[in-house]
């Protein structure tokens, strides 16, 4: 009952009331509720994920609510089970238009999770850092660098016990493997665990690990990349955790505006002119991601690249589509863009695009033509009909 002078409930009738005891039940239900249904979607938005992506969510999500000690020994035993996929569980970098299926948008969760179990189970963690870094001494990405630094630091805290581990290992090259991972860093001189690593080996007469760790320092040092390679591969780390506009503007700044730059900061992979080639996939779709907000910049990018450029695979590829799939969407201002370049880079632009073996699969190029002639831009139209024409009669025969 309310008291008319206050509004108040009577609190004769606070107490012991139906509707009051049930109000009192669902507050104290709450968070178990929300994590119930958290825990729901998590398994409904990750239908198309692998079993192991999916268990290690409801584990993680059940640690984070309610930690127990079996729980602990559960998400440690599935996570040891990934080995050599545990980048693609934790790093799936897929193509353009295509689901995200493991646990990238997660992995800082989890990461920091696996960090935190160290402490009470050092162990099992430890093996798990070891058997992932075995298959990662190629790896490059944020959650690559999380892993270093955790096992870094254990090694530099814990170095016998690390050494008596990684040279326990059957294969000897399991040991190099897992050294070179952690020595796969840009700068030496502010990487303390490193010399803390080194300075213990010493005093721990273990000379042959000592060695191996050298000789990694060395071999990454010969080749380090370019002070511009080794900026944009900072900057994208930081906009990929803490976007800001003057990190953004001084990427596209940065990023490669001829072909043969391109080629050289993404398509090199022969050693020493290693720059990006292991990370090409996330700087393109970082400058897709930036299209959006940064539309003239991006759009200068794509053709002063393309001005000059000729198919390949991997990074150029992927490149081209981004350059096709937004001349598709915004005719218009591709239109307007390319019709002001001279005719000799307009003509190179338009043959990059239509350089392909089958174009039914290609809707983008399809829209393009379309687009351009509901525009009445019939010169740009007929640079991609005679660019299609010309490229089909070299098309490779059937079974070539």
């Amino acid at each position: 009952m309310m008291h008319a002078a206050t509004g108040c409930i009577d609190p004769a009738r606070r107490a012991g009331s139906p509707t009051a005891n049930a109000g009192t039940v669902i507050v104290r239900l709450l968070p178990r509720l929300a994590a119930a249904f958290v825990i729901a979607w998590v398994a409904i938005a990750t239908c198309a994920a692998s079993p192991s992506s999916v268990e290690l969510e409801r584990l993680r999500l059940q640690l984070e609510d309610k930690p127990t000690q079996e729980l602990e020994v559960q998400y440690l035993q599935v996570l040891r089970k990934l080995n050599s996929r545990f980048r693609e569980t934790f790093d799936n970098y897929q193509l353009p238009n295509v689901p995200d299926e493991g646990l990238y948008k997660t992995r800082v969760q989890h990461m920091a999770l696996l960090d935190r179990l160290a402490a009470k189970h050092p162990r099992a963690v430890l093996e798990i850092w070891l058997d992932v870094t075995i298959y990662g001494s190629w790896w490059k990405s944020d959650t690559a660098d999380m892993l270093r630094r955790q096992l870094a630091g254990y090694a530099a805290k814990e170095t016998q016990i690390f050494a008596t581990a990684i040279m326990g290992k059957t294969k000897t090259h399991d040991a190099t493997s897992v050294v070179t991972f952690l020595a796969d860093v840009e700068s030496f001189s502010s990487y303390e665990d490193y010399a803390t690593i080194l300075a213990n080996l010493e005093k721990l007469g273990q000379s042959e690990l000592k060695t191996l760790f050298l000789e990694a320092k060395a071999q990454r040092m010969t080749f380090r990349r370019s002070p511009t390679s080794a900026e944009m591969e900072r900057l994208r780390i930081q906009i990929e955790t803490n976007p800001a506009p003057e990190a953004e503007i001084r990427y596209l700044a940065l990023f490669p505006k001829t072909f043969v730059e391109f080629k050289k900061t993404f398509s090199n992979y022969t050693p020493p002119d290693v720059e990006l080639y292991k990370t090409q996939n996330e700087h393109l779709r970082l400058l897709e991601k930036l299209a959006a907000k940064h539309p003239r910049a991006v759009l200068e990018i794509w053709l002063s690249v393309s001005a000059n450029a000729t198919y390949d695979a991997d990074a150029v590829s992927f490149f081209r589509s981004q350059l096709l799939e937004y001349a598709a969407k915004e005719t218009k201002t591709f239109a307007a863009a390319i019709m002001a370049k001279p005719e000799a880079q307009r003509r190179n632009i338009v043959t990059f695009l239509a350089d392909r073996e089958n174009f039914d699969g290609s809707p983008d190029y399809a829209t393009i033509l379309s687009n351009l002639e509901k525009l009445e831009q019939s010169k740009l139209r007929r640079l991609f009909l005679d660019a299609k024409a010309k490229r089909m009669k070299y098309r490779h025969a059937p079974g070539e």
